[in-house]
């Protein structure tokens, strides 16, 4: 059972990264000179590349994947121009691919193999709903 915390607990900083963008629509609007549709676009590149690092890096290990990530996210610190941020967003797609398929895999090994596909959509339902009241800016 650690390891499935460990392991979902290690999602959360991906999806806190992923939200954050859509939490500070107005601050990327100012640096980068663009509207609202053009920031929230960027989101786009980073769920279609969920699959490609799905596929080519979930086999590569935790570490790996976890370090992709973690560079990823310093990375954004140092963003220029609104290109590097597609761009960024996009790499930040295929580490997000690849860190899913691990954690999901160690809490769903014990399940009946009929059964994966509802406990897997059952368990990305429980985080949707304990992470929105955790992150709701809206009260």
């Amino acid at each position: 059972m650690d390891a499935v915390l460990l392991r979902m607990a290690g999602l959360d900083v991906p999806a806190i990264d992923f939200f954050s963008v859509s939490l500070s629509v107005t601050h990327l609007q100012d640096q980068f000179n663009k509207f609202t549709h053009d920031i929230m676009t960027a989101i786009i590149p980073t769920l279609l590349f969920r699959p490609l690092g799905a596929i080519a890096i979930a086999g590569s290990g935790p570490s790996f994947v976890t370090s992709l990530v973690a560079v990823l996210e310093l990375g954004a610190g140092f963003v220029q121009n609104f290109k590097q941020f597609l761009a960024l967003q996009s790499l930040f797609g295929v580490g997000m691919g690849g860190i899913w398929g691990l954690p999901a895999s160690t809490a769903l090994e014990n399940l009946l193999v009929e059964l994966r596909g509802v406990g897997g959509g059952f368990l990305l339902g429980l985080r949707g709903w304990i992470h929105h009241p955790c992150c709701d800016q809206s009260r």
